[in-house]
């Protein structure tokens, strides 16, 4: 199990035989604050949609580290947004795939809310599901805390042709 950042943990060694059990002396150690860090609050989505179809997206972010994130405002060069994931900074969902912060700043336990559209992607075949994934970045610096996910099924537009079929062993 990772440990929690800035949190203080005790370890104490032992060891057993057939004499008994023996005991080390308490130590403390403290686990460093980390800067950026992140939860996932929420993520809002259809959980079916047809090929081509735009939706709106809401994602909810809380800031669980020891930094305050800044936008792109604040800090034009490493800015903290929300980013696209599985796989990382895919274009599947968006023509971009970075989103912005949506205030200049998130201090230490402050939540983001990014509500954006999303347009489903095209496919042939039947329905398909897909990973709509989320994460936090600071640009230039590091992907960071827990991703939100969501799988979405995206059925074939209307009279779209299903090229799943196999023509070869059809009969007429």
């Amino acid at each position: 199990t990772p440990l929690t950042s800035d949190t203080t943990y005790h370890v104490r060694a032992y060891a057993m035989n057939s004499a008994g059990t023996a005991y080390g002396a308490d130590v403390t150690c403290i686990t460093p604050a980390v800067a950026n860090d992140a939860s996932c609050t929420s993520i809002t989505a259809p959980a079916t949609i047809t090929a081509g179809e735009t939706f709106s997206a809401t994602v909810i972010m809380k800031n669980i580290g020891a930094g305050t994130w800044q936008s792109v405002g604040v800090n034009p060069s490493q800015p903290h947004r929300l980013g696209a994931m599985d796989p990382q900074d895919n274009f599947r969902w968006r023509s971009n795939n970075r989103i912005d912060l949506p205030s200049s700043s998130v201090a230490p336990l402050g939540s983001a809310t990014f509500t954006f559209d999303a347009v489903a992607p095209a496919i042939t075949g039947g329905a398909q599901t897909y990973s709509f994934d989320w994460q936090m970045v600071q640009d230039g610096v590091e992907w960071f805390g827990a991703k939100c996910t969501k799988n979405i099924t995206v059925n074939p537009a209307a009279g779209a042709p299903d090229l799943t079929a196999d023509p070869v062993n059809q009969t007429p």
